[in-house]
């Protein structure tokens, strides 16, 4: 999970295919889609700065999103 922070882009290596949501600090789902196994990269242009937690199948990743 690379860059974090992040100004917008957010790519991920994934061992196995795998759903994903992101929320924010209430708990929201702002984003969610699929991860290939490999490097995928996500598109985060469209949220505000602030702190936001990836959930995967099997664990969370805090982001924080800061331009």
């Amino acid at each position: 999970l690379y860059p974090n922070p992040t100004a917008g882009k957010l790519n991920i290596e994934s061992t196995n295919a795998q759903e994903y949501e992101i929320r924010d600090a209430q708990g929201k789902i702002v984003a969610s889609g699929h991860l290939a196994v490999g490097r995928n990269s996500l598109d985060l242009a469209n949220l505000a700065d602030g702190w936001y937690v990836l959930h995967c199948s099997t664990q969370m990743y805090p982001i924080i999103v800061n331009r």
